[in-house]
Order: C-alpha cells, then structure tokens, then sequence
C-alpha cells in the first residue's frame, strides 16, 4: 500500500511539472526578452514562403477587409494604447494580402514587439463617462511600438530598452520608423486632427560626457509626411 502511495505521489508531481512547464513556456521570452545573437542572413524581400511555426488559428484576424494579420508568440496583458486597453506583445507579425495571396514578415531583424493597434479607432469608454471617446485617424495603417535597439546593453531586447514608434501600410507595404535617433516612445496622444500622430517622446543627449533626458512632443503628420520634435523646456 506504501508502495502504491509512492507512486501515485511521483505521479502526480511529474504531471504538475508538464503543466506547469507548458504555462510558462509560452510567455518566457516576455519575462526575459528576445537575446540578440548572430543576425541571420536574411533576404532583402520582406515575402516568406512559410508562416511561423506557431499556431494562429487563435490570433489571425481580418482588418480592413483586404487583410489578414497575425502575430509570432502572441502575448498580453492589460493596459494597452490600442482601442480595447490591451497590450499585445510579439516577437514579429505577419499580414497577408487576401486579394493577391501574398504573405508579408514586417520584421527582418531581432524585435521585441511591445504593442501594436490599427491607426484609426475610438477607444471604449465606460458607461458612466460623459466626455468623448479618445481616439487617433490615420486611416488604414498599423502602429507598432517596438524595441529593436538594445539601448542598455544587457544582451537582450525587453521593455528595460528604448522603445520606437513604426507604421505599416499594408497597400504600400512600407513600414515606416518615425522617431529620429535618439528619441524614445514615453505616452501616445489622442484626440489629434485626422492624419496626425502625436506622442510623449524621451530624447537622451550627451554633452561632454553627461547623459542628459528630456521629455518632448513628437508629431508626424502621414499625409505631407513632415514630423516635428516640440521641446517643452525653453532653453
């Protein structure tokens, strides 16, 4: 009967162990980040042939009619700038044309996605609250905050570093960097004209050898495409 208890008891602890193991399998490179080793040597076509090995059965979603999307390693949690207050964090995503069968990889190098939403949106407000919805118009293009500068130097790429701003068209199929050098994503800001994306941005200088930081406005207008960099201490 001892004998049996044992057994039963190892059990259930090497079950507990395959479970847990496949929990926490799937948010690892959240906790961690992404290690940047040797890059690849990869095609100037952004086109693949193959998508991740991952499943996105769950995570593929139509956007704007003509366009299917899905992330690589989908992770989320609660306080996202996107519509519906959810941060989506991934190691690359994918959009596939739907009228010309072509598949699109936006990133062909090491990134740590920290949020991504369609560029046009009125977030959802509660019940109780009587001012107006926040919301950004930039028509049919995706905002991406990313990391892809390991900005301090620990060998991995996670939301310790520097964070950019892109925007991908997918009728153009251009992702676009917005920041300049230098200059890091800190809030977005709603509410701007049609067209105009604008944002909390930390702008990191050295001068003689002292690291300096200063909190500015970033604009960027996508239709004449001119950006602006406001500092909101005179000097």
């Amino acid at each position: 009967m001892e004998k049996i208890r044992y057994i039963l008891i190892i059990f259930f602890l090497c079950l507990l162990a395959v479970l847990t193991f496949s929990l926490t399998k799937g948010t690892s490179f959240l906790d961690r980040g992404i290690e940047l080793k040797e890059e690849p040597d990869l095609s100037k076509n952004n086109s693949v042939k193959e998508p991740p090995k991952d499943p996105v059965e769950e995570n593929a979603k139509i956007i704007w009619k003509n366009y299917l999307f899905f992330p690589q390693e989908l992770s989320q949690e609660s306080g996202g700038f996107g519509p519906d207050g959810v941060m989506n964090h991934a190691r690359n995503l994918f959009f596939a044309d739907l009228n010309s069968g072509k598949l699109i990889r936006l990133f062909n190098r090491k990134v740590y996605i920290w949020d991504y939403f369609p560029g046009e949106f009125k977030r959802k407000g509660r019940p109780q609250e009587t001012s107006p919805a926040d919301s950004i118009d930039l028509g049919q293009k995706l905002i991406i905050i990313a990391i892809t500068e390991d900005t301090n130097k620990d060998g991995f790429l996670n939301q310790k570093d520097g964070k950019q701003i892109f925007l991908y068209d997918p009728e153009d199929e251009k992702l676009q960097e917005l920041l300049p050098e230098n200059c890091y994503f800190e809030k977005l800001l709603f509410n701007t004209r049609k067209n105009l994306l604008a944002a909390m941005v930390k702008k990191v200088s050295m001068e003689d050898g002292v690291k300096t930081e200063e909190i500015c406005i970033f604009s960027y207008d996508t239709a004449s495409k001119k950006s602006h960099i406001i500092q909101l201490k005179g000097k």
